[in-house]
């Protein structure tokens, strides 16, 4: 088990959870989930077994096993990813190789890359800089036609500070506009998913922190 919740193992004890009739208590090595009528067909030939996440309810207290009830079994790839890259203060002018309808080329060997250049997925992150992956990221188009999206992006020309635009085109016209050459980028954060090859990321939020 890598996280309960938000918390790892080391985090938290465990003595007490087992029921007075076994004496086990719960095993973060090899902990017990209950899964009931829950349909696993979707894993059940995938070897080895990836990272899945489970939503339930931590079995009542000195009552484990099982140690946990899950309600529903998501395959990892499936659930929401959050890809974040940042930049030594005061910045990057040129945080993409390109900037187009087609989408945002990340520059993963900018000189001024900083410490986060990864893709969180669940209590997992993918290192893009150490795969040497550039990854374009896309518009979800769902969210782009439904005008669901949320892409923003701090504008030194405006006087809220922020640029906030629901569909892809008009942020990148302000993309265009604000990424200058002379405006530094700090920061940028999309949620979304990360394709098998971790070459695309399609986000239906994009968020990118500007300094002039």
């Amino acid at each position: 088990m890598l996280k309960l919740g938000n918390a790892v193992p080391a985090a938290l004890t465990f003595t007490g959870t087992g029921s007075t009739t076994t004496g086990a208590d719960a095993d973060p090595t090899a902990y017990q989930i209950s899964t009931g009528t829950v349909d696993l067909s979707a894993n059940a030939a995938t070897t080895p077994l990836p990272l899945v996440r489970f939503d339930g309810m931590v079995t009542p207290f000195g009552s484990a096993p099982p140690d946990f009830a899950a309600s529903a079994v998501t395959l990892a790839n499936l659930t929401e990813q959050i890809l974040t890259i940042d930049w030594v203060s005061p910045g990057t002018t040129a945080p993409f190789l390109s900037q187009t309808s087609s989408g945002l080329v990340v520059n993963i060997d900018n000189a001024s890359l900083g410490t986060s250049h990864a893709v969180l997925q669940g209590p997992t992150s993918i290192d893009l800089k150490a795969l040497e992956v550039s990854p374009t990221i896309v518009a979800d188009s769902a969210a782009d036609s439904s005008h669901t999206g949320q892409f923003a992006i701090g504008n030194p020309a405006s006087t809220t500070g922020i640029s906030v635009f629901n569909t892809s085109t008009s942020y990148l016209t302000q993309l265009n506009t604000s990424i200058n050459g002379t405006n530094t980028v700090l920061k940028l954060v999309a949620v979304g998913h990360l394709s098998s090859d971790s070459k695309t990321f399609t986000a239906y939020r994009i968020n990118i922190v500007q300094l002039p």
